[in-house]
């Protein structure tokens, strides 16, 4: 049989937990605080596609810590020349978290096996707490697929697509 003591504590203990669940929350009116973004101040990638035999884009675009976007078209896009522009901050730790992804500074240097020729070649080079790395990697072989996500990414946050496919 049940002390009178822990009747008493169970009794108040669902009496606060019922009391609890039915308070509700008064709506809040203004947005939650974005949080500071820790980015390094020193963060750059650059992602460099070259020539191929055929039509392939050839291009750089490179994305600073503050956010800049600078990309050079050469050959094969639709709007060539220097382009500008600036992203939030967000997209940026956007593409830092992609480089931690891709463990990009102990990645190999070349993703370049001999046997393909006449493809298209990317070079990403990423600069971030004192470091720089670069990797090279020739269309074809095989690559941490962490890579290509970064190669990816980088193209959709600095907005490469339309400097060379042009508007939709």
């Amino acid at each position: 049989m049940m002390k009178f003591g822990t009747t008493l504590a169970l009794s108040i203990t669902m009496c606060v937990l019922v009391a609890c669940g039915s308070v509700e929350e008064p709506a809040s009116t203004s947005p939650a605080p974005t949080p500071d973004l820790k980015l390094p101040a020193d963060f750059s990638v650059t992602l460099q596609r070259t020539a191929c035999r055929g039509k392939c884009p050839v291009y750089t675009v490179t994305v600073k810590a503050d956010g800049h976007v600078l990309f050079d078209g050469t050959e094969n896009v639709a709007n060539p020349g220097i382009h500008k522009e600036t992203i939030e901050k967000a997209a940026v730790a956007e593409l830092v978290a992609s480089v931690q992804a891709a463990d990009f500074f102990n990645l190999d240097d070349c993703y370049c096996e001999e046997k393909f020729f006449d493809v298209p070649t990317s070079i990403v080079t990423v600069t971030m707490g004192g470091l720089s790395h670069s990797v090279t990697h020739l269309k074809g072989n095989q690559v941490p697929e962490e890579f290509l996500t970064l190669e990816q990414n980088i193209d959709d946050v600095g907005g490469s697509e339309q400097w060379v496919k042009g508007p939709a």
